[in-house]
């Protein structure tokens, strides 16, 4: 939820790559990195 937000603002904001960057710092925090990595991935690339 909030993480998937924070994506989202990052990839509107930031570059491809910082977006990503962030997107699996804070899939490692959620402590679960395969659900949440592949989420803001998949938002990602929708947005980009």
């Amino acid at each position: 939820m909030l993480y998937s937000e924070l994506a989202v603002l990052n990839c509107n904001c930031k570059s491809y790559v910082l977006s990503a960057i962030i997107a699996l710092i804070l899939a490692l925090e959620a402590h679960v990195p395969a659900y949440s990595f592949s989420t803001a991935l998949v938002i990602v690339a929708i947005s980009s």
